[in-house]
Formats: C-alpha cells, structure tokens, sequence
C-alpha cells in the first residue's frame, strides 16, 4: 500500500485495521452494517482526514 491508493474495507466493526490503514493510504472507506461500529471506526480515525 502506497499513500496515493484508495482502500474499501468491509465490515470494519470497531476500526482496529481502519487505524492502521487509514494513514497509509490516500483515501479509506470504512463500511460495516452497525451505526455503532461505525461510530467507533469514525472516532478512531479522526486523526486523518481521508
């Protein structure tokens, strides 16, 4: 993974692999069918803007 590829992950439940992809890549879109995880995902990543 490069910092110009563009990543979909699925199922990302609380984000613990979100954290990790999230600075490496140019843009992640973190997907999971719970509002909860997502919020959890959403907050662990809140330091990159991608």
């Amino acid at each position: 993974m490069n910092g110009s590829d563009e990543v979909l992950e699925c199922a990302c439940g609380t984000g613990a692999i979100s954290i990790c992809v999230a600075p490496k890549c140019a843009h992640l879109t973190a997907t999971d069918m719970s509002q909860n995880m997502l919020k959890q995902t959403v907050a662990s990543t809140s330091l990159w803007n991608n």
